[in-house]
């Protein structure tokens, strides 16, 4: 693999870090000569990294650390190849970390291959394999073009637009190559659960996230591609907005750079692969942006009614999305020049449209005691005061970065010329009166760290501009390599695991093992049903996040899906599922209870709902083949929903 990045960048040395023309051959047949070379060179490099592969999985080294071998020894062989064919190269300091660098982005890109071709479509490893190898060998020609520094003195190729858009390439391709293999969020099964029973809105959320994963599933199946491909897709509809607000704002290429920030910052690289809904609300937020900007320095009537569409369906998609309006009104106010709009009809008849957008919410609130809205609403300001300002301000660096926050301040606080200030305004507006209110809420209360992820839309493009000028520049290329490391680092323990790194145990924010534990939970469940030849019933004893992971994983889809419920059998709070299932429809049913925690099982809570109750067992998951953390689980026989007193005694045999 290294004779095609050293080749790439002797020839970027030559041309510079954009012009892609081929150098003219010295003579004679020359320049074939030097394909024919590197071309043999390729082909050693691929059959090593072939064979070490294969050799390691007959040596029984495991998936992960056999292609990991392999990929070592390819890139060993492909150095040593090309010192001997050019030993007069030297390579400095820069050279070598921007080598590593697109070795490592050409690594995990293939490491996503593989584990989709061998984990999801179950192809053997020695076929899965084999496109996984092209695919670092194309990531390792095309990013040293890229991304190397030229010794020509035309300045770092990353700066290059061709670079921009490599690097935005890599972190778009890292989310799709690793989006059908990593294992769903707690969160991402609750609301494909929400999918399953179909409505006009839910407890704790509006039902745009539901749409989307049903038209997901409904074309990719029940998997975990079919689950996010409304992220992706909204992803796709945030960077058009962007990129032709940032196009009016500033120019062309502060555009493609504020993608490249939109692809790589940690506000939203989750946004694209996690299916929530702060996918979709973030997509109507970045176009209520965009037709609000168009509306306030275009003066365009109809770009009120786009805006009022991004309202309607962002309010459908999370209620949050009301502060963007906020902002808008605020402005008018604010804003000389935009204070005519308050005695234009198009405002008016825009927020009718919103409103008839947001109707279905409102009606199934309506039907439903307002139950949402009181649960998003005065529910928050009920809870103990607790102050976190600080956690708040700590969510805004880690959503930023460092560099982002010290390019974000001048871009705020600066004097601009005139003709600039109108710009800025809207931008301060949209900023800080939702950052504002967050800000006041975290006086008082706990405020969810994705929260302000949306607002920082309005400031991209002139991050982007940002990017190529001020002292800061400097800094942006190791804090995008920092960031593909980390993500693709995480991202692979996800998927084949790192050899000899430890699963976290808090698998509702690092998923693992969840279809390992949904398998041991059916066999629990089968085992039960053969020894009283009755269909037995899970509980699982949490909000919602454990039995939400059972339901999905589980590997029986044919079942109903109330063979699956929370806690509210028991008398606990379990969100949606209290309404998708009543208590006294199970009664008489024995029931396997399951919980992350022992204690959870335990006391008069659970004991009172049965006439009997096995001891409390353990068991472990685990996830490639390494243990993640235990789960508990005892069966109850006859469930009651009216609490009495249980006999806490029967033995259970074990499967």
């Amino acid at each position: 693999m290294a004779p095609i990045v050293v080749t790439a960048y002797q020839h970027t040395k030559s041309t510079g870090p954009i012009d892609s023309s081929p150098s003219p051959a010295p003579s004679g047949g020359g320049a074939a000569r030097n394909g024919k070379a590197l071309l043999e060179e390729a082909l050693a490099v691929f059959a090593c990294d072939f064979a070490v592969f294969a050799a390691g999985l007959t040596a029984g080294l495991g998936l992960s650390a056999a292609q990991i071998a392999s990929f070592l020894c390819a890139a060993v062989l492909g150095a040593l190849l090309e010192t001997r064919r050019l030993p007069a190269r030297r390579f400095d300091g820069a050279l070598l970390a921007r080598l590593s660098l697109v070795a490592a982005m050409g690594f995990f890109l293939r490491s996503g291959v593989l584990a989709f071709l061998a984990r999801r479509c179950a192809l053997p490893p020695e076929i899965a394999i084999l496109p996984a190898i092209l695919v670092s060998m194309g990531v390792l020609f095309v990013g040293s073009r890229l991304l190397l520094e030229t010794a020509g003195g035309k300045g770092s190729a990353w700066r290059g637009e061709l670079a921009v858009l490599g690097l935005a390439a890599f972190f778009v391709a890292l989310r799709l190559v690793y989006m059908p293999s990593v294992e769903l969020l707690p969160e991402e099964a609750y609301y494909w659960n929400y999918a399953q029973h179909p409505a006009l809105g839910y407890l704790d959320h509006p039902p745009m996230v539901a749409w989307l994963i049903s038209l997901g599933t409904s074309l990719f199946g029940h998997n975990p591609a079919g689950v996010r491909l409304g992220a992706a897709l909204c992803w796709v509809v945030t960077v058009c907005f962007l990129f032709c607000m940032g196009r009016d704002f500033v120019d062309a290429a502060a555009s493609v750079r504020a993608v490249l920030l939109l692809a790589a910052l940690p506000a939203w690289f989750g946004v694209g692969l996690f299916m929530t809904p702060d996918a979709p609300l973030t997509a109507c937020w970045a176009g209520a942006l965009y037709f609000f900007s168009r509306a306030f320095f275009r003066g365009s009537v109809w770009a009120w009614f786009g805006a009022a569409a991004c309202i309607g369906l962002g309010l459908d998609s999370k209620y949050t999305i009301a502060l963007a309006a906020l902002a808008a009104i605020v402005f008018m106010l604010v804003d000389k020049e935009a204070r005519r709009w308050l005695r234009h009809p198009a405002p008016y008849g825009a927020a009718a449209l919103s409103l008839v957008l947001f109707a279905p919410v409102i009606l199934w609130n309506a039907r439903n005691g307002w139950a949402s809205f009181a649960f998003q609403g005065p529910r928050r300001w009920e809870v103990p005061s607790r102050f976190s300002l600080h956690e708040f301000i700590a969510s805004i660096f880690a959503l930023l970065t460092p560099v982002g926050i010290g390019a974000l301040l001048p871009i705020l606080c600066r004097r601009c010329p005139e003709e600039e200030k109108r710009r800025q305004r809207f931008v301060r507006i949209f900023i800080l009166v939702p950052l504002a209110i967050f800000a006041w809420f975290s006086l008082r209360h706990r405020v969810e760290f994705n929260w302000t992820v949306p607002l920082w839309l309005a400031v991209l493009p002139m991050l982007g501009a940002a990017m190529s000028r001020g002292w800061l520049r400097a800094w942006w290329l190791p804090t995008l390599a920092v960031l593909a490391l980390f993500y693709g680092g995480v991202l692979y323990h996800q998927t084949l695991g790192w050899p000899g790194l430890p699963y976290s145990r808090h698998t509702e924010l690092l998923p693992a093992g969840w279809a390992s534990f949904g398998a041991q939970v059916n066999g629990l469940e089968d085992r039960l049903e053969l020894e009283t030849h009755r269909e037995p019933l899970v509980v699982a004893v949490d909000r919602y996040q454990v039995v939400s992971e059972l339901i999905f994983y589980d590997p029986d889809q044919t079942k109903p899906l109330a063979g699956d419920v929370g806690q509210h059998l028991l008398g606990q709070a379990s969100l949606m599922y209290e309404r998708w299932s009543q208590p006294a429809a199970f009664s008489g049913r024995n029931v396997v209870l399951v919980a992350m925690t022992a204690s959870l099982l335990k006391g008069s809570a659970i004991e009172e709902h049965f006439d009997q109750l096995t001891p409390i067992r353990e068991q472990d998951i685990t996830y490639n083949g390494s243990f993640v953390r235990p789960f508990y689980y005892r069966i109850g026989y006859g469930y009651r929903a009216a609490p009495h007193k249980a006999t806490p005694a029967l033995v259970y045999h074990d499967p």
